[in-house]
């Protein structure tokens, strides 16, 4: 998990303690902020890889360079 996702764990603990949240809404942000912390990973590679495959990259170097 990164720092984002511990934070708002912090925020939502705080919240329940404070009787802000009742245990089922506290449930669900729990999960929603883990399914979104461990989905950002594979889902920034994802849109990474596809930009990459998309150029054409050919070697622009002088070390390259046919003969």
């Amino acid at each position: 998990m990164n720092s984002k996702g511990l934070v708002e764990l912090i925020v939502l603990n705080l919240g329940k303690d404070r009787k802000v949240l009742n245990d089922q809404t506290f449930a669900i942000m729990v999960l929603m902020a883990l399914f979104t912390t461990f989905m950002t990973t594979p889902l920034v590679l994802a849109a990474y890889k596809r930009k990459a495959r998309k150029s054409d990259y050919k070697y622009r170097t002088i070390e390259r360079k046919n003969a």
